[in-house]
Formats: C-alpha cells, structure tokens, sequence
C-alpha cells in the first residue's frame, strides 16, 4: 500500500496537498492573531509567487535543455571501468592510460580556469564595495544588515540568501570538484579549486555576517555538507589517498569555524550569539519560552482550554504569534498540534521520495540534495522552536522568509522529477523511432 501511494504521481500530489494544509494553517494562526490583519490569501500568494518565479528562472538557467560544460552526464571513463582487480601496480598503470587517453587537460584547465576568473573578479566588486563604502557609498554590499546598496538602487539581501545558499554556492562548489576530477586531482587543479571554494565561502560570509548569527549557522551547515556530498559523489573515486580529502574536509570545517569564532565576544553566552538581545528574557514572565511551557502544560487534548483564555500573557503573546504549530496548540489542542506535525513530516517525507526519484549524476544532484536538507533542518529545528526549545528556526511555511525558501525547495524538487520525466519520454520517443528504422531496413 505504502509502495502504491510513493510512485511518481501520488507522492507529488501527497506533498501539494501537504503544503497546502501547512498553508492553510499559517493563515488560520496569523488571521486569529494580529488582530486578523493578515489577509486570507497573503501566505498562499506569496508562496505560489515564489514558486512561479523559482519554476520560471529554474526552467531556464538549472533545468534548461540547452546543456553545456557546467551540466552534463557523467559518462567520463574511469580506472573501475577498466580494471577492477586488486593489483595495485597494475590499477596505477591502467590509472596512466586513462590520464593519456582520456584526459582533456586544455579544456578542463579552461574551464577551471574561466570559473577562477569569476571568483577573482567577484572578489574585486566586494573588495570595491568595502572602499566606496568608505567614499560615497556607490555600492555598499556590507554596511546594513538587510539591504545593500548599488548606485540609486537599494536591495534586500535576505531575499537572495536562500539562492545562494541552495542553487548558486551547490552548483559552483560540485562544478568545481567535477573539473578537480576531470583533472585527476592535479596540484594545480586542487590549489585552484580549493582558492576558489574558500574564496566563495568568504564572500558569502561577509556579506551576511551584520545578520544574526543563526543565518551564518545555518549558511555554515548547508555549506559544508554540500562540500561534504560533492567531494564523495564526484572526487572520491578518484583519490588514491582518502586521507586528504577527509583532511580537505576538515579543513573547511574549521575555516568555518575560525570565521565564526569572528563574531564572539568574551563572556557571550549562547543565547546572546545565537541573536538573542536580551537573553535574561527567556525565563522571564512574558517572553517567548515561558508562554510556550505554559500552553503546553495547560493545552486541552482537543480543543481550547479555559484557564489558557484567562491568561493575559498568554493571550497578549497569541495576538502577536504567527508559529502555526503554537498557534495549532492554543487552538485546537494536542491532537491539532500533534496532526499538523505529522503533516510536515509526511511533506518531507514525499520531498525525500521526489528527490530519491529524481536525482541524477549531471552535477544538479547536490543541489536538490541541499534543498531538501534544508527543508528537513527547518522541520526538526522549527519543531524545537515551536516546543520551547530555543533553535530560533521557525516551523515550515512560517516567516516571509521561512515561506520564500521552503517554497522554492519544494519547487526545485519538483523541477529535477519533471526534468528527468520529459528527458525519459523524450529518449523513449528517440529509442522507438530508432528501432523503427531499424526494422525498416531490415524489410
């Protein structure tokens, strides 16, 4: 039964009922709270808004049919392909026919080569940016915390923090480890390749480090695990000493933390480098958690529960609460709270299922891989928020923020299923009209 309702088309229609149920539930929290100043369709608009301009741009610039260097089907030829035996003397030889016969270096030098070139000149207009912030502040990409400012015009920076966190950092870094590949892990390949990464990383870093840090963790985490998957999916048949990759990895793991370690302060707790302003208020009357603790101990199984109603500081929190899974507990009960959970799981569960499905070796795989990391962070750590745990990570589908990225991962998921669908009938329709000829000349 289970097999039947996970195929292709159930699993698809099961996460687009899902979304629409943590949709609705949005909705419901914020009319009831806010003094129902929330419109009825605001959550839903903005998610299918994002998820028009995600499938559109998508479509165009990830899962275009006019395939180049920076996708393709990784059909390169291997020492495995050739020669699976233990002798090692033998696997370095066949290792050598496979560099001279098969390698490529003028072209994947190039194109290792073009991708330090764009890192370099975009590490000269942050550099520039630093110095006419100084000036006039012509571009100003650095000095506020939410916009950044290029000529007349003035951007917010959250919203592209999801794109380059999920699509522009996964797709440059498995780029980059594919030509390192390519290259059979040259010296100069791997020098190159590491400049670039850690230079990509700085930039990004610098760019949302006037954020609370919580942006920076999370930017952190996704970004190593994608250097993570791409290392083991692309480089790691290729080394012959696992050692150094394992080291590489560790690596930019502490250059992480070395940046991180930039925006402590000594006697800071957690809480006040997570972002908190006032950390003394979470145990105070009043403040988030303790009215969190209070609903749950006094929430009705199912239904309102009256001693809840005739709680000020609870009441007055509600008015302002948009959490839906608090404010399904407030509302509705444990039942309520405890089915809207269940539902965000089975949303990404059907989301783990369209990514297993669709997922192929044309160097988009870490990408999907990192949209629907990120949807499973934003359930397990927005589902902490919502029981008292303080991860500062809201539930799925809440936040404009929170709503723009959960959207635009559904959607790239379901952008790689559909790409692969029409590929598939297009080489069957290929295939057929080949074996059509075929037995044409055999008449």
């Amino acid at each position: 039964m289970i097999r039947k309702l996970m195929n292709d088309k159930w699993c698809m229609a099961i996460m687009i009922v899902t979304w629409l149920l943590l949709i609705w539930a949005r909705t419901f929290t914020g009319m009831a709270g806010v003094n129902g100043e929330v419109p009825v369709w605001g959550i839903l608009g903005l998610s299918v808004v994002t998820i028009v301009c995600t499938f559109i741009l998508g479509y165009f610039f990830v899962f275009g049919y006019y395939e180049n260097d920076f996708f393709y089907e990784d059909n390169e030829v291997s020492v495995e392909d050739l020669y699976d035996g233990e002798d090692e003397e033998l696997k370095k030889f066949t290792r050598k026919l496979v560099d001279f016969f098969y390698e490529k270096p003028d072209e994947q030098s190039q194109a290792l080569n073009r991708s330090l070139l764009a890192v370099a000149i975009l590490a000269a207009l942050f550099l520039f940016s630093f110095i006419s912030a100084e000036w006039n502040g012509w571009i100003d990409l650095f000095s506020d915390s939410t916009y950044m400012e290029i000529g007349f015009f003035s951007f917010d920076k959250t919203y592209i923090f999801d794109v380059l966190m999920i699509v522009l950092f996964p797709l440059w870094t498995t780029f980059i480890i594919r030509k390192i590949a390519e290259k059979r892990c040259t010296v100069g390949a791997v020098i190159s390749g590491t400049v670039q990464i850690l230079t990509l990383t700085m930039l990004g870093f610098l760019l949302y480090m006037q954020l609370s840090n919580i942006w920076l963790m999370k930017m952190a985490f996704i970004n190593c695990l994608t250097l993570i998957m791409a290392v083991k999916g692309y480089l790691w048949k290729h080394i012959d000493k696992k050692g150094n990759a394992v080291a590489m990895i560790i690596g930019y793991v502490l250059f992480w933390v070395l940046l991180m370690s930039m925006l402590t302060h000594s006697g800071q707790t957690v809480a006040e480098f997570m972002g908190v302003e006032n950390p003394s208020d979470i145990s105070s009357t009043g403040s988030y958690i303790s009215n969190v603790w209070t609903i749950m101990k006094e929430a009705a199984f199912v239904g309102q529960s009256f001693s809840l109603l005739r709680n000020p500081y609870v009441t007055e929190f509600m008015m302002t609460s948009t959490n839906p899974i608090i404010g399904a507990l407030f509302y509705g009960g444990w039942l309520a709270a405890i089915l809207l959970v269940l539902v965000s799981i089975i949303f990404v569960f059907t989301a783990g299922v369209i990514l297993i499905r669709s997922k192929r070796r044309d160097g988009r795989d870490i990408m999907l891989c990192m949209a629907w990391a990120v949807l499973v962070i934003r359930l397990a750590a927005g589902t902490l928020y919502s029981f008292g745990i303080p991860t500062y990570i809201l539930p799925l589908f809440s936040g404009k923020f929170g709503i723009r990225m959960d959207s635009m991962c559904m959607t790239l998921l379901i952008l790689g299923c559909l790409h692969n669908k029409i590929n598939a009938w297009f080489e069957g329709i290929f295939e057929k009209t080949e074996e059509e000829e075929y037995d044409e000349e055999d008449e």
